[in-house]
C-alpha cells in the first residue's frame, strides 16, 4: 500500500498537482488533485506520509462483528468502507501487473494467452472454468522471478469451493473456486471475511430463507433445508434460539408472492418441532447475534 501511495503521488507531482483536504461549503472534506499553487484557508495539503499514516490509524481502529465476536483490525485493507473494495483493485491489481510483465520477460507466451479474456481480478480468474489456471493458485508455488506459475501471495487468500456442483478439471480437481482476499488477523481467526454490519444479519439470514418457498414445492423439504440453514449459522457463531426466534417471527409477519409452497404450512410444522425452546441464553437481544 505504502509503494502505491508512493507511486500516485509521484506521478501526480510529474503533472504538478498535490492532493488537498478540501473542506466544502456544508462543512464535509473531500479530497482533489490540486495544482501545487493551490491556496485556500480550508485546504490543506496532503503529502504520502499524512495518507499513509490515516490510512493506518483507520486500520488500528477498524473493528469487525463476526458471528458473536468483535475483532479489531491490525493490518490489511480496512473493512467495512466504501473505498475498501477499491484498495482490494489496486492491491491485488499490483501483483497482477508483476504477473503479466513476468511472463513476457520470459517469454512465456503461451501462458499469457490463456489471460487473454481475463479482465479482472481473481473473481474473473476463477469464474471462467479453465483447468489450465489451477497452477498458478498453488500456494506451493515458488514466489520468484524466474517462476512463471504465481500471481498472488496466497497466505492473504482464501480460496475455497462455493459450487455445489464444481466444474472437474483434466487432472479431477475443482474449478469453481471463490476467492476471499483477508487481512492477516482476520485469517488467524476465521477461514471466512465479513464486512457486513450486524444490523444486516437478520437480512441475510432470512433472505436465505424466503427464497426456499420458490425453490422447493413441499413444506416437508422447506423445513429440512431451514434446519440446515440454523446449523450452518451456529457454527458461524449465531445462537440456535435466536435463529429459531427470528425465523419464526420472519415466517409470521411476511408476505410472499405465488411460493411453491404455503408459509403457514411450514409455519405450523416448525411451531411443532421447535416447542421447546434450544437452551435461551441470558439477556439475549431481538437480534439473531449473542454477545
Amino acid at each position: 500500500m505504502t509503494n502505491l501511495v508512493n507511486l500516485a503521488f509521484a506521478h501526480q507531482n510529474h503533472l504538478h498537482k498535490d492532493l488537498f483536504l478540501i473542506q466544502k461549503k456544508n462543512g464535509e472534506l473531500e479530497a482533489e488533485w490540486k495544482p501545487l499553487r493551490h491556496s485556500s484557508v480550508k485546504a490543506t495539503r496532503m503529502d504520502p506520509t499524512k495518507v499513509i499514516e490515516l490510512n493506518h490509524f483507520i486500520i488500528r481502529h477498524t473493528y469487525v462483528w463476526l458471528g458473536n465476536r468483535v475483532w479489531r483490525q491490525v493490518r490489511g485493507i480496512p473493512m467495512g468502507f466504501s473505498c475498501s473494495p477499491l484498495w482490494c483493485n489496486l492491491y491485488l491489481f499490483y501483483f497482477e501487473y508483476n504477473f503479466i510483465t513476468r511472463l513476457a520477460r520470459l517469454g512465456r507466451y503461451d501462458l499469457l494467452r490463456l489471460f487473454e479474456h481475463t479482465f479482472r481480478y481473481m473473481d474473473n480468474l476463477v469464474s471462467m472454468n479453465n483447468p489450465m489456471i489451477l497452477r498458478f493458485l498453488d500456494p506451493d508455488q515458488v514466489e520468484s522471478e524466474g517462476n512463471p506459475f504465481w500471481i498472488y501471495p496466497l497466505q492473504f487468500l482464501a480460496m475455497q469451493n462455493e459450487m455445489d456442483n464444481p466444474f472437474v478439471g483434466t487432472d479431477g480437481s475443482l474449478v469453481n473456486l471463490s476467492a476471499h482476499f483477508l487481512s492477516l488477523q482476520i485469517q488467524i481467526i476465521r477461514v471466512d471475511d465479513s464486512n457486513r454490519p450486524a444490523a444486516n444479519s437478520s437480512k441475510v439470514i432470512l433472505g436465505q430463507v424466503f427464497a426456499l418457498f420458490y425453490l422447493i414445492n413441499t413444506a416437508g423439504g422447506i423445513v429440512l433445508e431451514i434446519d440446515n440453514l440454523v446449523e450452518c449459522f451456529m457454527e458461524k457463531g449465531f445462537h440456535r434460539y435466536a435463529l429459531r426466534r427470528l425465523i419464526l417471527s420472519g415466517l409470521d409477519r411476511i408476505i410472499l408472492t405465488s411460493p411453491l409452497t404455503p408459509v403457514q404450512a411450514v409455519l405450523e410444522i416448525l411451531f411443532d418441532i421447535w416447542r421447546e425452546p434450544a437452551n435461551r441464553p441470558p439477556q439475549l437481544d431481538d437480534s439473531a447475534n449473542s454477545s
